[in-house]
């Protein structure tokens, strides 16, 4: 899913930077941008995988208390798909 795609988006940016690095055409400073360039992704996506859990934690107790109310549960959790994995 999501995770994985960010991992590779992850790889390929580290990955173009040590090449051109290692090929001399780059200077070795170019690796420091690296972090800052991704924490910011990084930070979106603990913050996505909050919101999710806190959905899920909806329908546990939707699932243990009242069940007849979940279809608020999947809208709440098709507008947030929408909003973020479009």
């Amino acid at each position: 899913g999501l995770g994985l795609n960010t991992a590779f988006l992850e790889a390929h940016n580290l990955a173009w930077k040590m090449a051109l690095v290692l090929k001399g055409i780059a200077v070795p400073q170019v690796l420091s941008t690296y972090g800052p360039e991704r924490h910011g992704v990084a930070k979106e996506l603990v913050q996505m995988d909050r919101r999710l859990v806190e959905i899920y934690a909806g329908l546990e107790k939707q699932s243990k208390d009242n069940f007849s109310d979940a279809s608020e549960w999947l809208s709440t959790l098709h507008r947030f798909q929408a909003a973020n994995y479009a």
